[in-house]
């Protein structure tokens, strides 16, 4: 070999690598990340659990809801998934403390689950125009004037929508404030209250603003003999979540979908049909994105009212 040769081999030797190279190796780095940091679907352990807090004697319409819920999810994650429903407070944190994969319940309920083990996934969404979060609002006996705080001032007339979602409850207040008030017992639905309160058995409610608004609209309460304040900034109401052992990755996907449920370009099978139809039994028609900066505001606004051990 020349001198000229082997001088020539050696500048060869030293070159850069070419570009291409480089981007492939950096290509190949961040694909093995992604499969540390976001696995694929299947890759992970799921528990096969669909976690839904109900109010006690549920329907059958309810039960076949949460069902086809359960189908679309099950559809969505590729997982076979149980549903286990619950009507108290104890049996749903317990339930939720031994491993789930999602959880349907009130926002005030998913206040109380432990962050590091669940993050969220969509909110519950009303048919236009009341299609935003609702209010909590009291509704109010005219005749006898309106009182800022009736559960301290009348608490034998005053009663709650529920004990478990924000708009019945959130903004008066710890739990402890309201020993000797009544609730309602159905955090999807407070007609039960009003109807009582029309009936003349309280003089104070606070309920859902899209409940009171359904009650007045359809002539069960007369606005000249109830009045109505609002409580509560907007609140998410009732939310879905699913566990933080799934990869982030998967559940901003699933987040996606569920949210075109209702929406043009939804997802094109029989299930979320069959859940959109059904969704009527707790007053929605669909869900939106739930951030979880947006929900560290919910909980923000809310810290202090809202005491885990309530009853």
């Amino acid at each position: 070999m020349s001198e000229a040769t082997s001088a020539s081999g050696c500048r060869g030797e030293n070159r850069p690598l070419p570009r291409v190279t480089i981007v492939a190796a950096i290509l190949i780095l961040v694909l093995a990340l992604g499969a540390v940091f976001f696995p694929r679907a299947g890759s992970y352990d799921m528990q096969g659990v669909f976690l839904v807090f109900d109010a006690p004697g549920s329907n059958d319409a309810r039960v076949e809801l949460f069902s086809t819920m359960a189908d679309v999810l099950e559809e969505l994650s590729g997982h076979t998934m149980a549903l286990v429903v619950v009507d108290t407070r104890e049996e749903f944190l317990l339930q939720a403390k031994q491993g789930v994969d999602f959880v349907l319940c009130p926002d005030g309920l998913a206040l109380e689950l432990d962050q590091a083990d669940f993050g969220l996934l969509v909110a519950g969404r009303r048919k236009l125009p009341a299609n935003l979060r609702p209010r909590g609002v009291m509704v109010f006996r005219r005749e006898g004037g309106f009182e800022p705080e009736p559960w301290q001032s009348h608490p034998e007339r005053t009663v709650f929508g529920d004990s478990l979602s924000l708009v019945a409850i959130g903004g008066t207040g710890p739990m402890s404030e309201h020993r000797f008030c009544a609730f309602g017992p159905d955090p999807y639905d407070h007609g039960p209250v009003l109807h009582a309160l029309r009936l003349g058995a309280f003089d104070f409610a606070l309920v859902r603003q899209w409940d009171a608004n359904k009650f007045f609209a359809h002539g069960l309460l007369d606005s000249v003999v109830w009045g109505v304040e609002e409580r509560t900034v907007p609140v998410p109401d009732i939310v879905l979540l699913a566990s933080r052992r799934i990869p982030l990755v998967e559940r901003l996907k699933w987040a996606d979908s569920l949210a075109l449920i209702g929406r043009s370009g939804q997802m094109k099978t029989e299930n979320p049909g069959r859940m959109l139809r059904n969704l009527e039994e707790i007053g929605l028609v669909g869900f939106n994105l739930l951030l979880e900066p947006d929900f560290e505001l919910v909980r923000r606004n809310f810290q202090g009212n809202w005491l885990p051990e309530a009853d």
